[in-house]
């Protein structure tokens, strides 16, 4: 007994083969950008590139040293910190700031701060979305959330510093 496929199995098999083939390009693209942060090959390459750019490109250099806070100009950015959580009705404290060394041949170093939060689930949230979506290219290495009587929160952060 000879059976033919119908399209209604054809369309099964293509649709199985389709859910493969994307899980694992999404998977090799997950852990090939994990592995990249984990080396801290985006922060190096993007400095480099970054320096490139202000050396040769006046234009294109102003508008990319927009992008980030120069050298002296760190704390009116954590007073902008503090009033984004004030704005999300969340109390935030600074508990640390450290300024990392600078990179090699590129104009650029790092801020490392800790902010603890606390205020609602949602509030939090909503604070460490909007520390994801700064135009500033602010890094979220840590996140710890508890909750006593209201929830708190704990969030590493790192931004680089464009020396001038």
């Amino acid at each position: 007994m000879n059976k033919t496929p119908t399209p209604l199995n054809i369309l099964f098999i293509f649709a199985v083969l389709g859910v493969i083939v994307w899980g694992g390009l999404y998977i090799f693209m997950v852990y090939s950008f994990f592995d990249l942060k984990q080396q801290g090959v985006n922060t190096v390459v993007g400095a480099i590139a970054v320096d490139r750019i202000v050396k040769k490109e006046a234009g294109a250099g102003d508008i990319l040293k927009s992008y980030f806070i120069k050298s002296g100009q760190e704390a009116p950015f954590i007073s902008s910190v503090e009033t984004l959580c004030k704005n999300v009705s969340v109390s935030c404290v600074i508990r640390s700031i450290d300024e990392g060394d600078t990179l090699s041949d590129v104009p650029v170093k790092p801020l490392h701060f800790v902010v603890g939060s606390s205020g609602s689930f949602d509030n939090i949230m909503k604070l460490l979305r909007l520390f994801e979506l700064s135009s500033y290219p602010i890094t979220v290495s840590s996140v710890n959330l508890s909750k006593t009587t209201s929830w708190n929160g704990s969030f590493e952060l790192s931004l680089p510093v464009l020396i001038n």
